[in-house]
């Protein structure tokens, strides 16, 4: 496996999805290939790459995606991290819901569900014996690991190899390989559905 750094404070997953393809089919890092692959998974009308987004575009390069979580759909409440950060105004936050309700609860929901696997459950690192894993995760437990000054509550894609206790998290955001405690990989995992309200998420993704 290989470490992939992302080139904008948005293209966490499609950085992750990219590190996947190469692993697998030797699919070359660039930062086009990082933009391409962002426009096929970002959810739509926001930059933000989610779980079914995430899982549909690694569906469609023929791999099996497993998607680990108590639930699929995003609430209105879950966008609120994109309202923020993308300076939505309050008049316009209904309309904004009512695309990514249609694009992502609908659209993205029904393709899923043709290829993928849902695991319906809370998304357990220590159950997951081997293989290769996209997580979603708050970023403020590691930012506090790494005794970073920002130590904010962002949510974040990274890629995780297991190996029995061998734990490896390559993050595209922090532009390095992590090899933080187990416990503190699974808190970050839970905490986005606390912070954000986005469900979270555990990818298992294998070659067919």
């Amino acid at each position: 496996m290989r470490l992939y750094k992302q080139i904008t404070p948005f293209t966490c997953g499609p950085s992750c999805a990219l590190m996947v393809l190469h692993h697998y089919f030797n699919t070359k890092f660039s930062k086009e290939n990082e933009l391409e692959i962002w426009k096929k998974m970002m959810a739509i009308p926001f930059k933000i790459t989610l779980p079914l987004t995430l899982s549909n575009f690694l569906l469609e390069k023929n791999l099996k995606v497993n998607l680990i979580s108590n639930k699929l759909k995003v609430e209105k409440k879950g966008c609120q991290i994109c309202f923020k950060y993308e300076n939505i105004q309050k008049e316009q936050q209904d309309n904004y819901f009512k695309i990514f309700n249609y694009y992502y609860n609908k659209i993205q929901l029904k393709k899923f569900r043709v290829k993928g696997e849902w695991i319906k459950k809370v998304p357990e690192i220590f159950n997951i014996k081997n293989g290769l894993i996209l997580a979603l995760i708050d970023t403020y437990l590691f930012d506090q690991f790494l005794n970073k000054k920002r130590k904010l509550h962002v949510p974040d894609w990274v890629l995780v190899t297991k190996e029995k206790r061998n734990l490896k998290v390559y993050s595209p955001w922090y532009k390095k390989i992590i090899k933080p405690p187990i416990p503190l990989l699974q808190k970050s995992i839970l905490s986005t559905e606390k912070e954000f309200n986005i469900p979270s998420s555990i990818l298992l993704v294998n070659k067919k």
